[in-house]
């Protein structure tokens, strides 16, 4: 069968295109001087469609959040356009925020993406506030857990996480490796104990 009229030629794309995955789409997006104007009216529709025509969420480093140490995440999103929209009216209301793409992956092999949202630690109340009263329909957290983990030698916020020891077989817990920056103390423990 041949697709002689534009019509034709438009629906049998918009059929191509909706079976292609969002990287395929971002590729031929790339490339849309090489196809024929009606090839880049689908794409084009196509992309605005499924939103990956939207910019992404600013990356905490492109943002002037000041130490870095202090942000923190007070939301996580799996929608990327919500995020976006959280993010810019989180920063128009006079809040530095920004998102961060994370994935986790569980121990069955599944794995889970989202964008966590973080604003500066002195600015929770007030981002968590704003949200409520902006997105009802969003799930904000009553509270974040804003203290920030230390070394119990000098109570410095500069940890590294260095290694875990977990012996196969071992009944007891893990033990992590930590190292601060500031002052050299070395310890383990089952998981972060010194907050602040």
């Amino acid at each position: 069968m041949e697709y002689n009229t534009p019509s034709d030629q438009y629906r049998k794309l918009e059929e191509l295109y909706s079976d292609m995955s969002d990287a395929r789409l971002q590729e031929m997006a790339e490339q849309a001087d090489d196809l024929t104007e009606i090839a880049q009216q689908v794409l084009r529709a196509e992309i605005s469609k499924r939103g990956l025509d939207k910019p992404a969420p600013k990356a905490c480093a492109e943002v002037p959040l000041g130490d870095k140490s202090e942000v923190v995440s007070i939301m996580k999103l799996n929608d990327l356009a919500k995020a976006q929209s959280i993010v810019d009216a989180i920063e128009a209301a006079g809040i530095a925020a920004c998102a961060v793409p994370e994935k986790v992956e569980f121990v069955d092999g599944a794995s889970e993406e989202h964008l966590d949202v973080r604003v500066v630690r002195t600015d929770i109340g007030r981002a968590l506030e704003f949200i409520r009263a902006t997105f009802p329909d969003e799930e904000a957290p009553e509270e974040v857990d804003n203290r920030v983990e230390v070394c119990p030698h000098c109570q410095s916020a500069e940890i590294v996480l260095e290694s875990l020891d977990s012996e196969p077989g071992d009944a007891g817990p893990p033990k992590y490796n930590w190292t601060c920056e500031a002052c050299g103390h070395q310890w383990k423990d089952e998981g972060l104990e010194q907050l602040a």
